[in-house]
């Protein structure tokens, strides 16, 4: 008996965590709000290498970018506002194509981390 009341305080404390009453488990990770793929609109292509995208919301602004090198993936996405709840302007540019905007994009909390919202920025050549 003695070793099951010892027991008690570490089986409570066991309890603790990021669990919340409906038995949801937050992870520890890092939840971009903003995945932006970046398309040719004529080609249908991924041409996200050399592309760079800003982030604004009020006085925030970030900036992403997939640096053009020989081993550039063009389908990669740019991630950005990591955690980050609010309402974004999103500027796209690669060189040859006109500037792409969208404007007020909600990233909005969860239950545990933001809500990633996928933006699909088609660019066209100039």
């Amino acid at each position: 008996m003695k070793h099951l009341l010892a027991m008690l305080p570490i089986a409570l404390l066991a309890g603790c965590g990021s669990d919340s009453d409906d038995g949801v488990v937050c992870t520890t990770g890092v939840v971009p709000g903003i995945a932006i793929t970046v398309i040719d609109d004529v080609t249908e292509e991924a041409i996200s290498c050399g592309a760079t995208a800003l982030l604004q919301e009020s006085s925030y602004e970030e900036e992403l970018t997939n640096p053009e090198s020989s081993d550039c993936d063009s389908t990669a996405l740019l991630y950005g506002v990591n955690e980050r709840k609010g309402y974004y302007n999103i500027t796209v540019h690669k060189e040859g194509y006109e500037y792409w905007y969208a404007y007020d994009v909600e990233v909005a909390v969860g239950l545990c981390h933001v809500e990633q919202v996928e933006v699909e920025a088609r660019l066209i050549p100039l």
